[in-house]
């Protein structure tokens, strides 16, 4: 099954909290270790963003050696507060079973709760979940309705998804008109596999 996850490099996140400027800061700049001692810091001060943050250094060993414990044990403080990216972060861990031991439920939990929050990897990836029956209950009604929100979203694999369930009635109506705009959608955005179901 194809997780995605979250890349390193998260400006965006970084500017939403004021608490913690000095952490990403210095993590921006590429200043490990002022960094670590940063996140630490804000971590321990229940910053979620720092908490996160944290996480990810901890996870690839920026600046400091990895320690997945680590990894696993921030990114369930910052997924606790309600950070939706940790909370994905978080469920692809159980999935790999890395730094903690392999828990689908907990994934699937953990999914659906970046998920309600608008996060698109986390819609995807309980979409395939549902889809598959991977762990839980297949659900393919449900399967559809993930794909469809982070399909809104502008992610090119739901929506090629989307337009195989439709294109074969596979969970929802058979809509080929639909299927066809989903495959498009994704086509537009460079998935080839979409661009080849268009050409037949």
């Amino acid at each position: 099954m194809n997780i995605k996850k979250l890349l390193l490099v998260m400006p965006l996140l970084f500017s939403f909290a004021t608490y913690a400027r000095d952490c990403a800061t210095e993590f921006e700049n590429e200043n490990y270790e002022k960094a670590f001692v940063e996140c630490t810091q804000e971590a321990e001060e229940n910053d979620k963003v720092a908490q996160y943050n944290l996480a990810r250094m901890y996870d690839d060993g920026e600046g400091i050696e990895q320690d997945k414990l680590k990894v696993v044990y921030w990114y369930t403080k910052a997924a606790e507060q309600g950070d939706s990216t940790a909370q994905n972060d978080l469920a692809v861990k159980y999935y790999d079973g890395e730094g903690i031991e392999q828990d689908k439920l907990k994934v699937s939990y953990w999914f659906e709760k970046a998920a309600e929050q608008g996060e698109s990897f986390a819609q995807y990836n309980l979409a395939l979940m549902n889809y598959k029956g991977d762990g839980i209950d297949q659900d393919k009604v449900k399967a559809a309705y993930w794909y469809t929100k982070a399909a809104e979203q502008n992610d090119s694999e739901a929506q090629y998804k989307l337009g195989i369930m439709y294109d074969k009635g596979d969970g929802v109506a058979q809509d080929k008109s639909l299927a066809k705009k989903y495959f498009k959608q994704s086509c537009d955005q460079g998935f080839e596999r979409a661009c080849n179901k268009l050409k037949k």
